[in-house]
């Protein structure tokens, strides 16, 4: 999507063009709307690009890039006519989890839950 440490929003959003355009042929030519049945980043460094090759120490906990992907997903990806929806990774039922900020994928008690909030709220 975007490479680098913490790419800027914009580059996120760019990333995310190539995707859309095959993602609204394949909705088009089965005239079906796509639900992403899972979609997150951790609060890494490189959460962007390459996940697997994510740095998991404390010097690598990036809420902000986190955040800013949310924010680049939502902004890319709401207002398409073939977007039915996604389900966030990951949500722990455990409301306690996600206090210790570390570099995991869950959202909770971290920047990156503000913003699925906020979108989220709009769509009421």
């Amino acid at each position: 999507m975007a490479s680098g440490d913490h790419p800027p929003k914009e580059a996120i959003i760019e990333g995310w063009s190539p995707i859309k355009r095959k993602l609204k042929a394949f909705s088009k030519k089965w005239d079906k709307p796509i639900l992403f049945t899972e979609y997150g980043f951790q609060s890494a460094d490189g959460a962007t690009w390459n996940h697997w090759e994510v740095d998991k120490s404390e010097q690598s906990i990036n809420e902000e890039l986190q955040a800013d992907a949310y924010r680049a997903t939502f902004e890319s990806l709401m207002n398409e006519s073939w977007y039915a929806g996604g389900f966030l990774w990951k949500w722990h039922f455990d409301t306690g989890y996600g206090r210790q900020k570390g570099t995991e994928w869950t959202p909770q008690h971290k920047l990156a839950e503000q913003v699925i909030a906020r979108w989220y709220s709009k769509m009421n």
